[in-house]
């Protein structure tokens, strides 16, 4: 009798360690993304205008923990590839006074090293850590739909790339990192479907926006009035927030 006893007892261990593994482990999804990106940079000054956008790319891993069967916590890590755009500066100045350009005319702190009408298009990468809430539909079939907002997402700038166009200016991939903050904090949403091709492996696809909360740009340089003189110098103190259009590409597990 004590026999049959403590085997139940094991039994029933093991059959509850089992439930409690199989609840666990189905609380987590991991999952990675290959998505590809268009940015651009947006101001609240007139005289900068945008004039462009980067075409990037986001690589990374992605973690999500459901806390119920529905409804996660979404986090990971991620790389961002040649985020940035173009501006167009209708009065010139010295938008990058923390940089050395290689054409050394244009590495003055005074005066005015860049002419009226230049052109500046950032390459921007960083590395990304996003939170956000996700929740999901029931399954219908082998697909289910799902949305995630707010998104908060942090980033380091790892590296700062720009090019340089005006009149008789013609500079590709200049160091620019001194010039760009090396915080991003920014906020967004999503949505899109998960397609099931096996029981534990989904094809995802989505759609997701993002906007800055912070100044891209360091703003150390100034800017000339126009038909003054002796020319004035004020600071350049225009806020350019970038923004961005994900596709959502990945795999989870």
């Amino acid at each position: 009798m004590k026999l049959k006893i403590f085997l139940s007892i094991v039994i029933l261990g093991i059959s509850l360690n089992a439930d409690a593994q199989n609840v666990v482990w189905s609380r987590f999804k991991f999952g990675i993304q290959a998505s590809p990106t268009a940015s651009w940079l947006k101001t609240d000054n007139q005289k900068i205008r945008s004039n462009g956008f980067n075409l990037g790319l986001k690589l990374g891993a992605t973690a999500d923990y459901y806390f119920l069967e529905n409804y996660a916590l979404s986090t990971g890590i991620g790389f961002g590839f040649n985020h940035g755009g173009k501006l167009s500066h209708e009065i010139g100045g010295n938008f990058l006074a923390n940089s050395i350009l290689s054409d050394s005319r244009y590495n003055s702190a005074t005066g005015k090293p860049l002419p009226d009408q230049v052109k500046i298009r950032y390459h921007i990468q960083y590395v990304e850590i996003p939170l956000a809430l996700k929740m999901r539909t029931q399954q219908f079939g082998y697909m289910r739909y799902f949305a995630q907002a707010p998104i908060i997402n942090l980033g380091w700038r790892t590296q700062a790339r720009g090019d340089v166009y005006a009149e008789n200016i013609d500079l590709k991939k200049e160091n620019i990192k001194p010039d760009v903050n090396p915080l991003a904090i920014s906020w967004g949403f999503g949505g899109g479907a998960e397609y099931d091709v096996s029981p534990s492996t989904s094809i995802v696809g989505g759609l997701y926006f993002q906007k800055g909360f912070f100044d891209t740009t360091k703003n150390k340089g100034n800017y000339s009035i126009e038909d003054s003189t002796p020319q004035v110098q004020l600071k350049e103190e225009s806020k350019a927030i970038l923004n961005a259009i994900t596709l959502r590409i990945g795999v989870i597990f």
